[in-house]
């Protein structure tokens, strides 16, 4: 394994005991299922890590994995403390493990500090930002920015534009195929809004807001007008709906 030109190369070669193998592809590096490796297939671009313990992992993709100056992961899948970015530009994924930053198929870019698990690229369009907290940042297919700030949990948000904000709370913000945004703060539980156009905004309680296919608001605030949502899990919900269309919402 040697650089050239500011590319990590690695020649094909199944390896073994912290190794690298690369197979069918251009400039990259491959390893699966184990601990600090590298893994890249059939894709164009570069994979640049400067002066800091871990691997890089980007498949099928044009664009950059940039990571300088501190330790955490560039692939994978199944364990602690890594990244993966598969078929996209410029991007950083993993699943299945803790502290990760997960996004596929967009263009942007992944940042997280002073935590586990971390990739960190400045000068960009689109970034995901996740400082010091356990958890998982995740945006696919989408522009826009996913910010999570000091607590546990996930903020997920895919194929949509706009910006998922989820600080110093438990739980998950989750918001796909719709423009908006999905603001949930300081509380337990899960904000799930899919496929439709506006705001979901629920603040400081425990349980979910669901509202699916529609254009308008959902707007539920523990002990006011609109109905009390702390306590809801799988039974359908009533909501007052702002817009062309309101309906009765069923989780």
């Amino acid at each position: 394994m040697h650089k050239h030109g500011g590319v990590l190369v690695v020649e094909p070669e199944n390896t073994v005991g912290g190794m690298v193998g690369s197979d069918d592809h251009d400039g990259m590096a491959d390893s699966d299922d184990h601990d600090g490796m590298v893994d890249s297939d059939d894709h164009d671009g570069m994979v640049d890590s400067d002066d800091h313990d871990g691997m890089v992992d980007s498949d099928d993709h044009d664009g950059m994995v940039d990571s300088d100056d501190h330790d955490g992961m560039v692939d994978s899948d199944d364990h602690d403390g890594m990244v993966d970015s598969d078929d996209h530009d410029g991007m950083v994924d993993s699943d299945d493990h803790d502290g990760m930053v997960d996004s596929d198929d967009h263009d942007g870019m992944v940042d997280s500090d002073d935590h586990d698990g971390m990739v960190d690229s400045d000068d960009h369009d689109g970034m995901v930002d996740s400082d010091d907290h356990d958890g998982m940042v995740d945006s696919d297919d989408h522009d826009g920015m996913v910010d999570s700030d000091d607590h546990d949990g996930m903020v997920d948000s895919d194929d949509h534009d706009g910006m998922v904000d989820s600080d110093d709370h438990d739980g998950m913000v989750d918001s796909d195929d719709h423009d908006g945004m999905v603001d949930s703060d300081d509380h337990d539980g899960m904000v799930n809004s899919d496929d439709h156009d506006g705001m979901v905004n629920s603040d400081d309680h425990d349980g979910m807001v669901n509202l699916d296919d529609h254009d308008g608001m959902v707007l539920s605030e523990v002990g006011e007008r609109y109905e009390d949502v702390a306590h809801v899990r799988g039974i359908s919900v009533s909501f007052a709906v702002f817009g062309e269309r309101g309906r009765e919402m069923r989780r």
